[in-house]
């Protein structure tokens, strides 16, 4: 959860003092896509020691 509160924080500061604008879209991009890759390292990490994790039943 610390990774993704630092980043609305930050988000919301820029957009504060700066306003919505192209350079804070591709942090928004950019921001999602690291989130995305934290979030699916436990998954992998299991899949990789042959664990179950429950939850979702798709794979990538």
């Amino acid at each position: 959860m610390a990774p993704g509160a630092f980043i609305y924080a930050y988000m919301a500061g820029d957009i504060a003092q700066n306003g919505f604008n192209n350079t804070l879209f591709l942090k928004l991009l950019a921001a999602g896509t690291i989130l995305f890759i934290i979030s699916r390292i436990p998954k992998f990490l299991a899949r990789k020691k042959d664990l179950d994790l429950g939850g979702d039943d798709f794979e990538i």
